[in-house]
């Protein structure tokens, strides 16, 4: 018998006596409800999963043993979906504890207990941000005559956009950090002038990938490649910019940029556009400024006049109105095709 268990039942007894003693009906029935409770926190502590040792990596980065219980809901902060650390959690928290020591990196939501209760604060805030709105927005919505019912959807709508900003926040968080600790990992085992070398790679990376597009579109017009001037175009490439800027991917790149919307993602198209175009320009100039041959110069000429072709074509197709049109009808026959799936499988009974 454990040590709460013992404590929960000498508080049964005291009570019961006293329940004996006191003659007040009042008095009983306080008490009484008093024990009540405590068998009810009683069953639940019988109920519940033997307490759990998870490790819980820090911001430093090191492990810290970490006492977890089971709560009941009602003892959650902002309530919401349970906080529950399993068997499991707490198995794979050490795996992954250990393999931090060897040298791999651990993400922070690699762990599982530090994703639920990322999980758990991102409810939180949006339940406390859902309390605000209601109180800010209800009256503007009244005030410009929307109905109550409208009111909660809109609210409901906005909590989403809290949820989604939020879960955002968190993402671009683990990659920040991802990246801040790869660099310095990299400083740590390079030379100073190694580190800088290895700065210039990466800093080449989108100059490389628009290279191995030409190499594609060299092998599909079946045209071959000088093989001596591979270095040189690479070079040139990357010195024109002859590709678009917004690149995320790598551990030194920017941040992802995300077009939603007919307006912003022709805004986007177009931009792109531009800045391939400028940079062709400045490429081809640069491989005859510096002597490339005639073979080399005309690839580059012919590849960025395709891309650029392309380009256009594809911002004239989603300026065209008939595009929208078509791809509205195109949901709308899915959605259909959907529905009409869904009464197959679940045909409507009978009366």
């Amino acid at each position: 018998m454990t040590r709460e268990v013992k404590l929960y039942l000498g508080a049964l007894a005291g009570i019961a006596m006293g329940a004996l003693l006191l003659g007040k009906a009042a008095e009983n029935r306080r008490l009484l409800a008093e024990r009540d409770q405590i068998r009810a926190q009683l069953e639940e502590l019988r109920g519940s999963r033997p307490r759990l040792r998870a490790y819980v990596r820090q911001g430093n980065g090191q492990p810290q043993a970490l006492e977890v219980r089971p709560q009941p809901a009602s003892a959650r902060p902002g309530g919401g979906e349970p906080f529950e650390i399993t068997d499991e959690d707490g198995r794979l928290s050490r795996e992954l504890t250990a393999r931090q020591r060897k040298g791999e990196y651990i993400a922070r939501f690699d762990d599982p207990v530090a994703y639920k209760r990322q999980k758990q604060a991102i409810a939180k805030g949006v339940q406390m941000l859902a309390a605000s709105n209601r109180k800010n927005l209800a009256p503007v919505f009244a005030r410009v005559g929307l109905s109550d019912q409208v009111s909660e959807q809109l609210q409901a709508h906005v909590s989403k956009i809290n949820d989604a900003a939020m879960q955002a926040e968190a993402a671009l968080m683990q990659l920040e950090t991802a990246r801040v600790d790869y660099d310095s990992r990299v400083q740590s085992l390079l030379s100073p002038a190694d580190y800088v070398l290895y700065k210039q790679y990466e800093a080449a990376g989108p100059a490389r990938q628009q290279f191995e597009r030409l190499e594609r579109f060299a092998w599909q017009e079946g045209r071959t490649m000088v093989g001596g001037e591979r270095g040189s175009l690479v070079a040139i490439i990357r010195e024109a910019e002859a590709y678009p800027k917004e690149s995320y991917l790598g551990p030194y790149d920017g941040l992802p940029v995300v077009a939603v919307g007919k307006e912003n993602v022709l805004r986007n198209a177009k931009h792109q556009l531009a800045e391939v175009d400028e940079g062709a320009n400045r490429a081809v100039r640069l491989a005859a400024e510096r002597g490339l041959s005639k073979r080399s110069i005309g690839l580059l000429r012919d590849y960025y006049a395709r891309d650029i072709q392309k380009r256009s074509d594809e911002i004239q197709w989603i300026q065209d109105p008939k595009t929208e049109e078509g791809l509205r009808a195109g949901a709308l026959k899915r959605a259909r095709e959907g529905e009409e799936k869904l009464r197959g499988t679940f045909p409507a009974k009978s009366e």
